[in-house]
Parts: structure tokens; sequence; C-alpha cells
């Protein structure tokens, strides 16, 4: 009932505002000499939300959203309008449990603070619904450390392999993963490619939940029963039955709050962060240090940095900076007080028969002591066959690692791996999934399977 009053009201509000936009047109025709506070255009009249109507005659849209995150996320809702008035009994379910306590609700919606404007300004640069913007909240509590018991890593809980077809880099001291710019685009090609293969966004939200696989054979199974094969027809896993209407249940409360006793904190509709490029080595601690910043907060904004700094050859040479602190860093980097340090990281070594800690101390350029207190040994502990222990590596070289050398025994073909999916294969070759597709004859949602060999590049 109350998703159905606000919707009139949005009706009606559009209604006012195109009416002022008429009287305002007709006032341009006989007031033409009328002064106005609009440079340069000749405008004079701007009407609340979205348009300036010129001299002219001539309309021009002005995205205007207000200082409220919240607002312009709702000025970005494509799947409400589907569901807004329907008394779907699985999003109201999902309601009631939203807001038995509206306290943990409010303190979920809060924790996106950091993040929503990125993701926001990403959704609207693809012309994305905007309630995809809360799909970290249900899969990770917009937590960009959060790991799942299945592996699954970040604020979009991607899964390693997944996580490598979308291009995340994964190694011993970096994890796009837990990106937030690299994990946020990831995500967005995966769902656009989802809703390219399945053609709704429900379905596409099913198979980003469950896999692609799940879905198709759920279709399957349902287009030989003859039965309807959207989202709400199919036999899914539990979580992936909820995972939808979880979605649509949290957008409902953002649309109308105060209908669902809610009260969403206000979150500033302004960069939480700044992208900053670094060209050298340093600790988190200490740019936290410089910038008189919470570490914690510093390491949350950059929790794909393993090892709490930008290490050469191993991560994006980047941070975010929170954006009231970036012309401070800025100045810090222009004026050469960014220390570019050296930094330990650490390597397992196996005990190998003769080996002694004297050894492998001068081996590993370091010395008996750290050895021992990196792993904690007494001064006469001895050291066991098949034994691990860490040891430093510097991180301080500026030389690249070679890159595997890969003998291809035949350049035009592709042979499917475990986990393989039609986009990660185009994207790893280089080549448009569309390109793909017509070289193999093959329809946009067509199954495959390891061993299978793909061409990717005209057959000679």
């Amino acid at each position: 009932m109350g998703q159905f009053n606000f919707h009139k009201i949005n009706i009606r509000r559009n209604i006012v505002l195109l009416v002022s936009s008429l009287l305002a047109f007709m006032l341009i025709a006989g007031c033409s000499s009328q002064n106005t506070n609009v440079n340069d255009d000749n405008a004079v009249y701007v009407a609340k939300d979205k348009h300036i109507i010129l001299k002219s005659g001539r309309v021009i849209q002005q995205e205007y959203y207000g200082d409220d995150i919240w607002e312009r996320m709702r000025n970005g809702f494509q799947l409400q309008a589907e569901y807004l008035n329907t008394n779907n009994n699985r999003i109201r379910q999902q309601q009631t449990y939203l807001t038995r306590n509206p306290q943990s609700t409010e303190q979920l919606l809060a924790k996106g603070s950091p993040y929503l404007h990125y993701i926001l300004e990403q959704l609207e640069a693809r012309n994305m619904p905007s309630e995809l913007a809360l799909l970290p909240a249900i899969e990770s509590g917009y937590n960009p450390t959060a790991y799942s018991n299945m592996k699954a890593a970040g604020l979009w809980q991607f899964m390693p392999r997944t996580g490598t077809h979308f291009n995340l880099q994964q190694t011993r001291w970096y994890d796009g993963r837990l990106d937030i710019i690299a994990s946020t685009n990831a995500a967005l090609d995966y769902l656009q490619y989802l809703h390219n293969m399945f053609g709704d966004w429900p379905l596409a939200l099913a198979a980003y939940n469950s896999g692609e696989g799940t879905v198709r054979r759920a279709i399957e199974q349902n287009q030989k029963q003859n039965l309807p094969t959207d989202y709400w027809n199919l036999s899914l896993p539990t979580e992936t039955i909820n995972y939808v209407p979880k979605l649509l249940a949290l957008s409902n409360i953002v649309n109308a709050p105060s209908v669902h006793r809610v009260k969403i904190a206000h979150i500033p509709n302004k960069p939480y962060f700044e992208k900053i490029e670094i060209n050298h080595q340093v600790k988190l601690e200490t740019v936290a240090s410089m910038l008189s910043l919470n570490k914690n907060e510093l390491s949350s904004l950059n929790a794909g940095l393993k090892a709490q700094a930008v290490i050469n050859n191993e991560c994006p040479k980047q941070l975010l900076i929170p954006a009231h602190k970036a012309e401070r860093f800025n100045s810090l980097l222009a004026s050469g007080s960014i220390p570019n340090e050296t930094i330990s990281t650490w390597n397992t070594y196996n005990i190998k028969p003769g080996d002694t800690l004297s050894k492998i101390a001068v081996r590993h350029n370091t010395t008996v002591n750290e050895l021992r207190n990196i792993n904690k040994l007494a001064n006469n502990q001895a050291l066991k066959k098949g034994q691990s222990i860490k040891v430093p590596t510097l991180a301080n070289s500026s030389t690249p690692r070679p890159l595997k050398t890969v003998v291809l025994k035949n350049r035009n073909k592709y042979t499917i791996q475990e986990g393989d999916n039609l986009w990660a294969i185009s994207q790893k070759n280089n080549i448009k999934l569309e390109r793909l597709l017509e070289l193999n004859k093959l329809s946009k949602n067509a199954s495959i399977r390891p061993g299978q060999q793909l061409y990717i590049s005209d057959r000679n």
C-alpha cells in the first residue's frame, strides 16, 4: 500500500514538473527581456528536477540528484516498476524479514557509505539498474574483506576461478577480488554478460548467485515440461530462490523507507575516495600516519593490498585515498615526501636434509635471529626435514618477473577449461564475444564443456 502511494506521488510530481515547464515556456514567449541567473545560455527557467529551458525553446537535460546518494539511487531504479504494485509473496517475506529489526537494516545500508557513489557512477555509465548497487549489501554486507566458506571474496563475492575469468589478478600480495574498483568493474561486466545471455535481470541475478549452468539447466527442465521459464517459476537452490526477492525487498525499503519504518542514514552524493597513481613502494601504515588517517579506514579502501603496501610488480600502482585527504596526499607526492620503502614479504621454505638456520639465512640474505623471530623458533630448536618456515624476500625490485611462455599447438583454436564461459574465453583471447559466437556458429546461451575446442580466429 505504501509503495503504491509512493508511485502515485512520483507520477504527480512528474505532472507538476511538466505543467511547470509548459508555463515557463509560455512566460518565455511573453517576457523575453526577463533577467535570469543562468549564465551564457540565456536560460530563463530551471525546473526543480532535471530540465533547463532556453529562450530558444531548446530543452537541456540536466542530471540532478541533490546531496543525497539514496535519492540518486532511486532516480536510477529500473526493476521497481515491474514489482511495485504486485503482491509477490517471496518479496513480501523478505521485506518482513528485513524490517523485523529495522536497526540491522539501517546499519547494513550505512556500511555502503564509502562505496555507493563509485558503484552508482559505474552503473549509470552502463545504463544498468541502480538497484544493483545494493547487491554488495546482500553478498558481503558491504565488507570488502569478506570471505565465504566457499572461498568467495570481496564486496561482490567472486570465486577465485570466476575472478580470474574476469581479469581479477590474484597473487600472494594482491587480490583483485578485494579491490573496490577492479571488483566492481568485473562484477558489472559479469552481470552484463549474464543479462545478455538470459535476457532479463532476475535470471541474470540468479545466475550470478548460483552459476549460469544451474539456471540454464533449470530453464531446460521447465522447457521439457512446457512450464514457464521465467525466474519465478524455475526450480533453483534455496539461496537462489531467496536471492532476487531479497534484492527487490531491500530496494523497496530504500524506495520508501518511511513506509517500512526504516530510517536510512544520510550519505552525501559525492565521491568518498579518489584514485591516485603512485610509482614507488610504500606501506599503508606510513601513508595513514602522514595523512593523520585511521589505518583501518585506509586498509578497507585498499583491501586488495594483502601485504598492506604498494609493492612493485605485485599490484596496481595506485591507492584509494579518502577524498578529503586527496589534495594533501598529492602535495606530499609532488614534494617527494612519500618515502620509497623497502618492504619485506615472505616466502615459504621447506627444510631439506643438511639445512641449518645459518645456511638458510645466507641463502636468503637474512640473519639467524630474524628467522628465529619470524618463525617463533627457540634457540635450541632443531629443524626437521619437510618442516616449513617463512623466509624473507625483499619486494623492492623494479625488474618485472619473466612471463611464462605458452606454446600454442594450434593458434586459431582454444580448448575449453573447467569453469570457462564464453565471455571469459573471448576476453582471454582478445576477441569480441559476437565474433567468437559467429566463428563457432553458437548462440549466446549455448552450452559448452571442458575439452571442447573453439575457433578464436579465422579458420585456415
